[in-house]
């Protein structure tokens, strides 16, 4: 089985009869070309033969000198400084091969740089050749340093070596890492990134497992001694369990199989895997390597874990390869509280606040390669050569100022924070909106203030907005059902014999004056009887029955009751006239008042009717021009963005067609008292079309209000009425969606109004009603399943509004209750059946409560006549009289109605 492998190990080798031939172009290939601490930079260009040597602090004033290659066939794999060299320390270490002998090599080189005249002195301070028989190109050949920068670890696929920077002494080991069962229990193991603490290097790699006859990742813990002088393989662990990686892939570089490793302060490892965009969370101590966390995109195929960075002791960084997220780089840097959350990151680099370099010239974006912090430094290297050094910026500020040094070193500077937005603590990250009822109107980004209590503030606010400048606005109005007596008869008596409980309502009452004038009659009554017994009152009584017989409508001016009665009726029948007049008068609705002259004010004198109906159906050509009319009427659309640091400058309007777009000019733009709301208005070219607002910027909106509008116009019969509607849109607690989309429908609305006769004209009146249905109007979900940090990647926020019309129209048709005729017709009919109800109530009373009331006073009357003495005869014949006449009233027949 050996035999077997280390043939086929030998057969897949790739250079064992070509010769290397890398792409010197490459700044990914075989290993790491960028190293930094916080007092020097070191670049390697195998293109041009040299290191580039920049000194910190990086800054303006930061002068980079070049030290050629020792060797003019070199090809340098990777180069290595420790993280806490000091400025004593000048040096660094590199690591290649001659391509030409197929040697490799490690070298140390020393520099200094004289601030007098900006000169650059440098030195070969140490170079070690490795040469085997038979001499072969390694294409894993890995270099670490440690953090102080005394010792450096190497390793290739045949050979390893530990080697002192101070005394240059060099210890090789020529075979390969042994690991014990059950990873693998021959000496091969593929070395693909390492790490190095101040006692022990992590290597990184894949090892060969039998049981699966392919290779596995691995991470191996090696310890480092210095007062030895020698270095140990005390642990291994299987950084993921059940994949593995065939042995062609294995043995021959490709760049999708390298790996990433750093270690921070308190030993603890992140490893990067991006085959299986993996990054494993490691705790090493004297013996052993604990997985701790993993994170895991398996088959996502993005390269999380292409490189790897410990920022502080809890926050790392790691580059994810292939997520074209940003118009800057096809690469972005995730950045990961492990204290807080392994899975989502924080913030992710660049962003909307740090943007990346610009990169419009290339064919395509660029990707990130590499990684590094120190001091809470980040550094990053893109596949252009092109370094970004982002550096920590105190609380209320954010590193978004890029200098740019000798065309591809850009330094990340401190800026205020954007209003909106805070950030109480120091570091490399962005600013965050401020959450929802506290504003920052950008005078200081430490800390966001309270909003008041009275005003809109959702999250990321700029200022306190006024609820009234986003009030909601509808001019249309629900059509008037129907009432729920439409027939006029109905409507006369129940406003005839009814009172209602207000002082208006018995004020207009037409029973309760009815019932006054019975109360009154009573009391007539009641005295006319009295006067009966005062004999010298009788002309008086004479004279009030000659008046009431005058008014008698029920018995045909033959009784004086009958008088009495009439009164009740002619004042019912006066109100019903009366309120029938103005009754008429209440058509249509839209010319109508309050109905003051019936308890009910709001009754009207028109019933309705609605529905709906295709506007595929044709129409009358009475009909026609009202349509035709509310086609034509003009639209503006306006768009108040509220909240937001947005200003007319960012904004461009267009009308989608298709795939393509047409710009539409804007007609007005007005900015709010608040400094934190304007608005944008377009004339719409049609009723039905995409418009899209494009505001370039990296700013949050709260909230956004649509208004439509369009004048009214039109002639006596044809009336096209004002639009004026607005909607107000947000999400509690949450921005605009950078990518809204809101569905404007708009319906026709006819109004039909009858004629009060026959001779009046229909009119006609139109309106559009829109509806608004959402689609998109936060990424509320996006930001709770994926993370907040995506909150700040978008440049670009758009609004699309898309305005149709709907395939039918609302038809209302206003008719009157009653006309004229109809009115004076059932007038009629009501005073005939006043009179036959008073006539049949004064039947009933003649018939069942006179006679009881005549045998009462006559008893009265004869217990009267035995008691007196003497009386004049005038007033015995004028009893006599009034007893004859009684009695007739008793006994005659009810008179004709």
């Amino acid at each position: 089985m050996f035999l077997y492998f280390s043939c086929l190990f030998l057969f897949y080798h790739p250079l064992l009869t070509d010769q290397f031939s890398p792409d010197l172009n490459d700044y990914d290939a075989y290993g790491v070309k960028l190293v930094g601490n916080e007092h020097s930079l070191i670049f390697v260009n195998n293109a041009l033969k040299f290191f580039a040597i920049g000194f910190g602090p990086y800054s303006k004033d930061t002068t980079f000198c070049t030290v050629p290659f020792f060797s003019a066939t070199d090809y340098v794999y990777s180069i290595a400084a420790g993280k806490k060299q000091n400025a004593s320390q000048p040096y660094f270490v590199h690591i290649g091969e001659d391509i030409v002998s197929g040697n490799q090599n490690v070298g140390v080189i020393g520099y200094y740089i004289s601030l007098s005249n900006n000169t650059c002195t440098y030195a070969y301070l140490n170079i070690q050749n490795f040469s085997y028989s038979p001499s072969y190109h390694q294409d894993y050949y890995i270099i670490g340093v440690d953090p102080l920068g005394l010792i450096a670890y190497g390793a290739t696929s045949i050979f390893s070596f530990l080697y002192n920077l101070n005394t240059y002494e060099i210890k090789i080991q020529k075979q390969n890492i042994v690991l014990p069962p059950p990873v693998s229990s021959y000496p091969i193991f593929i070395p693909y990134a390492i790490g190095m603490s101040e006692h022990f290097a992590v290597v990184a790699g894949y090892a060969f497992v039998f049981e699966l006859n392919e290779y596995a990742p691995v991470a191996c813990l090696i310890d480092l001694d210095l007062l030895t002088f020698n270095f140990t393989l005390i642990s291994n662990v299987s950084l993921i369990n059940d994949v593995a990686i065939p042995v062609t892939s294995a043995v021959t570089y490709t760049l999708q199989y390298d790996m990433a490793v750093d270690i921070n302060e308190q030993n603890q490892i992140l490893i990067g895997i991006p085959l299986f965009d993996t990054v494993v969370l490691l705790s090493a101590n004297t013996t052993d390597l604990i997985i701790l966390n993993t994170i895991s995109r398996y088959n996502s195929y993005i390269g999380l874990g292409k490189s790897v960075a410990w920022i502080d002791n809890t926050t790392v960084a790691i580059i994810v390869y292939s997520l074209a997220d940003s118009p800057w780089s096809s690469s972005t840097v995730y950045v990961y509280d492990i204290e807080y959350s392994f899975t989502l990151p924080i913030f992710a680099f660049p962003n909307n606040q740090q943007i990346g370099v610009s990169s419009s010239y290339l064919p395509v974006n660029p990707s990130f390669l590499l990684v590094r912090s120190w001091s809470s430094y980040m550094l990053v290297f893109d596949s252009m050569g092109r370094i970004l050094i982002i550096h920590p910026s105190p609380p209320g500020y954010y590193s978004g100022s890029i200098l740019n040094l000798y065309g591809i070193i850009n330094v990340y500077s401190s800026v205020s924070c954007p209003a909106g937005t805070f950030k109480n603590s120091s570091g490399i990250g962005p600013c965050t909106v401020c959450p929802e009822g506290r504003k920052n109107q950008g005078d200081t980004g430490i800390q966001c203030d309270w909003c008041q209590k009275t005003s809109f503030c959702p999250l990321g606010s700029v200022n306190d907005v006024n609820y009234s400048i986003i009030e909601n606005i509808n001019n249309s109005q629900a059509y008037p059902k129907s009432p729920d007596n439409s027939i006029f008869d109905d409507i006369l008596i129940q406003n005839m014999f009814s009172i209602g409980s207000t002082n208006h309502c018995i004020v207009v009452s037409p029973l309760f004056w009815t019932s006054i004038i019975i109360v009154l009659s009573i009391l007539i009554l009641i005295i006319m009887g009295t006067l009966t017994f005062f004999p010298t009152k009788h002309k008086h009584r004479i004279l009030i029955k000659t008046i009431f017989k005058q008014l008698d409508l029920v018995g045909e001016g033959e009784l004086w009751i009958g008088g009495l009665i009439s009164l009740g009726i002619i004042v019912l029948v006066s109100f019903a006239y009366w309120f029938s007049n103005y009754y008429l008068k209440q058509y249509p609705i839209e010319k109508s008042s309050d109905s003051t002259f019936a308890c009910d004010t709001s009754i009207r004198n028109a019933k309705f009717s609605t529905g709906l109906q295709l506007l595929s159906i044709p129409r009358s050509d009475e009909q026609e021009p009202i349509f035709d009319m509310l086609d034509k009427q003009e639209f503006t659309m306006s768009v108040d963005f509220v909240n937001t640091l947005y200003k007319y400058m960012n904004v461009t309007v267009q009308q989608n067609i298709g795939s393509s777009f047409v710009k539409l000019n804007i007609s007005n733009y007005l900015v709010q008292n608040d400094n934190a709301t304007f608005r944008v208005s377009v004339v719409l070219p049609f009723h039905q079309i995409n418009v899209q607002f494009n505001l370039t910027g990296p700013y949050s909106i709260g909230g956004v209000r649509i208004c439509l509008s369009g004048p009214s116009d039109g002639s006596d019969s044809y009336i096209i009425q004002q639009l004026n509607f607005c909607k107000f849109f947000y999400t509690p607690n949450q921005t605009l969606a950078y990518s809204s989309s809101i569905d404007l429908q708009l319906t026709k609305v006819i109004n039909e109004t009858e004629g009060l006769s026959d001779s009046d004209k229909t009119l006609y009146s139109g309106l559009w009603v829109p509806t608004f249905i959402i689609n998109t109007l936060s990424d509320q979900l996006l930001y709770s399943q994926h993370g907040e940090y995506l909150r700040y990647f978008s440049t670009q926020t758009t609004l699309l509004v898309t305005v149709s019309e709907t395939q039918f129209y609302i038809q209302n048709t206003q008719s009157p209750i009653a006309r004229l005729s109809e009115v004076i017709f059932h007038n009629l009919l009501f005073t005939i059946v006043c009179l036959e109800i008073f006539g049949l109530i004064f039947l009933i009373i003649k018939l069942l409560f006179v006679p009881i009331v005549m045998k009462l006073l006559l008893k009265i009357q004869h217990k009267h006549n035995t008691r007196r003495i003497s009386r004049p005869m005038n007033d015995v014949k004028s009893e006599k009289k009034d007893t004859v006449e009684l009695e007739t009233i008793s006994t005659n027949s009810s008179p004709p109605i």
